[in-house]
């Protein structure tokens, strides 16, 4: 994984807590240095964007989630609300497969 994107995503998240539960906010922090760094005014994002000269978003949220689970301290307010969320989807998916495969026996 990169590690200047890393270090940028534990940066973010260190130093601002509304981006612990808002990844959007923190994409957008990142292309915003990004910007900069470029040179581009916000009028050329999508132009940047689309030329693929910023972080990827799927590179983004996996580290998001990655420091989150590895760093507690880096976990905003609503983080074990998700988590459960996404174990209760889990288990629906996991009933409603099952469920589905009766069907067939």
């Amino acid at each position: 994984m990169n590690k200047y994107l890393s270090k940028l995503v534990k940066h973010i998240l260190l130093n601002n807590e509304d981006a612990r539960d808002d990844l959007m906010l923190t994409i957008q922090k990142i292309h915003d240095a990004e910007m900069v760094l470029l040179s581009c005014s916000k009028e050329e994002y999508y132009e940047t964007f689309f030329k693929c000269k910023l972080s990827n978003i799927d590179s983004i949220t996996r580290l998001w989630r990655l420091l989150q689970e590895k760093h507690p301290e880096l976990r905003g307010k609503t983080w074990l609300a998700r988590q459960i969320q996404g174990g209760e989807i889990s288990m629906l998916m996991a009933k409603e497969a099952y469920t589905q495969l009766e069907i067939f026996d």
